[in-house]
């Protein structure tokens, strides 16, 4: 995505319902990024943090867009009954529509839903409170304003009604898709309401601080709702036919049997922009979060911006453009993002007839993309990246260099490379350092009293270690003992929670002495480094920001690899197979720590990309992995590697231990591994 705004002010949004389109694109406006410079990474940082305009088309000419692309001519004066009544449902549909992309918006959390002035009284709850969503409003994104904005006081609660009324919609959807005769407007609208609002229940799923009700439904008469019955006890509740308020009805009990096991004095409140479902709520003495139904003109025609203030707090949140895209992407089947010129472009697709689709597509988040013309860029993780590969291809020179300091003392070229830098090492705790960093990205700004407690209140001498590393790589500026947050500390974050670790090693090249230790061991003569020529106290330090940030890895009684390893995952699944057959005795089954080390000693694979690579992999089909061993392996425990943990925004460093096994699968504690090839 960055690369399709490089050298260009902005960029069109288009998106496309490949049955409804036939293939054709849908402008939903302009986006312009605001970056500091134009190179990749900062236009990636921009992306990243919602550093955006987007400047959204007028709904009228939207509306007359869609008309044309899926060919709906306005009947003449003399046409028939027939035809006049099928172009005004055309015509109704496709404005239904429109209202249905404005709530893409409103979940993505550019737009705000508009609640009801008593609704907002109450905001932002003080104390715990429930909220109980209908399907309005999970569709029309009330139940994102909640998530986002009202949690953690606000607990989430989902009826099991509402999953069926949304697979209805998406079985409807599917069915639309797989007819023979093709209902334009219906098929895009039933698209814009049924995976817009499955892709809000999958995000509520994975977060693992929200909670979906599921109420108890008795299982004749919901099956007499829906369905005839001839027996004469149910004929006699005149309940055979479909009634449109029995699925209320099922909301409000939901409501009711949660009220009947809270608390007295817990207030719960029924998510709705249903004004008969609110007033039914208000006489059975529930109070209704009720907001406006979201119409197109709360969206189209307006300049939305990735960065707003927060409803509630002194503070400002971000929406990611590349979330904005998926959100758009799930929503049509596919968006993209095209020059002014029309010769690049991005496109990101959620669905396609021949596109395949597998649970793990969104629980990591995977979406198809493919892109035409985009001009290539070196940005700053290519760079590191390169400058790796070139350390590997200058491997013979360096066992030539090697031989001819055979006997030589190490020790003068250490003290050398120190001398050189003449900059100053810092001893600070790695784990309280990223804590420090993850705070300060979060709070934008810290008293000196409040840094020094996140770190645990050390002496003064020891607080001053992380302030002039922090101030060495430009991250913070302190100004009447308060710490500031900078754009490169944001940028830091942002990686971080990317995991994207060249990025994370070149902002850190900011501080000479980390630069100087990831000199040290590009350019070390010894495999692996025994000391690194850097204090004693502040060693460990160094060694930690090089394991976290994957430039290197320790193994016991051995050293400090370099692991600059970084092949596809095509070659990787070689890779692994040869390592695993290689210490394989027979029965099959490898320790998961030894194979874990020799792809450190003999491929510079650090674990952490044989984590991810082992997975894609895995999923690709290019290799079969199973684990064996119930008994955690707590022999080898000094086997041991920091790395970087993230979740739900936050960062933080954990030790594993790479022997127990359960680093590779999570949760699992397996102490052995079987690889296979794939098919």
């Amino acid at each position: 995505m960055a690369r399709v705004f490089l050298d260009l002010g902005e960029c069109h949004l288009e998106a496309s319902e490949e049955k409804a389109f036939g293939g054709a694109f849908l402008k939903l406006g302009s986006i312009r990024l605001i970056a500091d410079k134009s190179d990749v990474n900062d236009l990636r940082f921009a992306i990243k943090t919602g550093r955006y305009e987007w400047a959204v088309p007028e709904t009228v000419s939207v509306e007359n867009d869609l008309l044309k692309i899926m060919d709906f001519a306005k009947p003449a004066d003399n046409a028939n009954a027939a035809t006049k009544n099928q172009y005004e449902k055309n015509l109704d549909r496709i404005r239904r529509s429109l209202d249905a992309i404005a709530c893409a918006a409103v979940r993505a959390g550019l737009v705000h839903p508009i609640f009801d002035a008593r609704s907002v009284e109450e905001m932002p709850f003080r104390k715990a409170t429930t909220v109980i969503a209908d399907t309005s409003g999970v569709l029309q994104g009330g139940l994102d304003f909640v998530a986002r904005f009202l949690h953690p006081a606000a607990r989430i609660k989902i009826p099991a009604v509402v999953h069926m009324e949304i697979v209805n919609l998406s079985d409807g959807f599917l069915k639309l898709r797989r007819a023979a005769k093709l209902h334009k407007s219906a098929l895009l609208l039933d698209h814009l309401l049924s995976q817009g609002g499955q892709r809000v229940l999958l995000r509520l799923e994975f977060r693992p601080d929200t909670d979906v009700e599921r109420t108890l439904l008795l299982g004749d008469p919901l099956r007499n709702a829906f369905q005839k019955d001839s027996e004469q006890e149910w004929s006699d509740l005149n309940i055979s036919v479909p009634l449109r308020s029995y699925c209320d009805r099922l909301i409000v009990e939901a409501v009711r049997q949660h009220q009947s096991h809270a608390s007295p004095g817990h207030a719960i409140n029924l998510l709705t922009s249903d004004q008969g479902l609110a007033r039914m709520a208000l006489a059975e003495g529930i109070s209704p979060l009720y907001f406006r139904s979201t119409r197109s003109s709360d969206f189209f025609g307006r300049t939305l911006t990735g960065v707003a203030f927060h409803p509630f707090a002194q503070t400002l949140y971000r929406v990611p453009l590349h979330e904005v895209i998926w959100e758009f992407a799930t929503a049509f089947g596919s968006a993209r993002l095209v020059s002014p010129d029309r010769k690049r472009w991005t496109e990101i697709a959620a669905m396609g007839a021949d596109l395949s689709w597998s649970p793990m597509h969104s629980r990591d988040d995977l979406l198809w993309i493919r892109s035409q013309g985009l001009p290539d860029a070196v940005s700053g993780s290519d760079v590191s990246a390169k400058s790796m590969q070139l350390s590997e291809r200058d491997g013979k020179r360096k066992r030539d260099v090697a031989a001819k300091s055979r006997g030589r003392d190490t020790s003068l070229i250490k003290r050398s490379i120190q001398q050189s830098g003449r900059q100053a090492f810092y001893r600070v705790s790695v784990e309280l350092l990223f804590r420090l960093i993850d705070r300060l990205a979060s709070e934008h700004h810290l008293s000196e009293d409040r840094a020094a407690e996140i770190v645990g209140n050390p002496s003064k001498e020891r607080f001053s270690e992380y302030r002039r590393f922090m101030e060495a790589g430009s991250f913070v500026t302190v100004s009447n003992q308060k710490w500031i947050a900078t754009d490169e500390l944001r940028k830091l974050h942002t990686s971080l929670i990317d995991r994207d670790f060249a990025t994370v090693r070149r902002l850190l090249n900011a501080v000479p002495s980390f630069r100087s230790a990831l000199e040290m061991l590009n350019q070390s003569i010894e495999r692996p480094i025994k000391t690194f020529a850097i204090p004693e106290s502040a060693e460990a330090t160094y060694r930690g920001l090089l394991e976290v940030t994957c430039a290197g890895a320790p193994i016991p009684n051995e050293g400090f690899y370099l692991t600059s390893g970084a092949p596809s995952v095509a070659e990787f699944s070689k890779i692994a197979l040869e390592r695993f057959r290689e210490l394989d005795t027979g029965d099959g089954l490898v320790s998961v720590g030894v194979w874990l080390e020799e792809l450190i000693r003999k491929n510079a694979i650090h674990p952490v990309r044989t984590r991810d690579l082992l997975a894609e992999a895995s999923a690709g089909g290019l290799l079969k992995r199973s684990t064996e061993g119930s008994t955690t392996d707590t022999r080898h425990d000094k086997h041991v590697l920091r790395v970087l943990n993230t979740s739900n925004g936050r960062v933080s460093v954990d030790l594993v231990h790479l022997y127990r096994g359960d680093f590779l699968i999570p949760n699992k504690s397996s102490s052995s591994i079987r690889l296979q090839g794939g098919a």
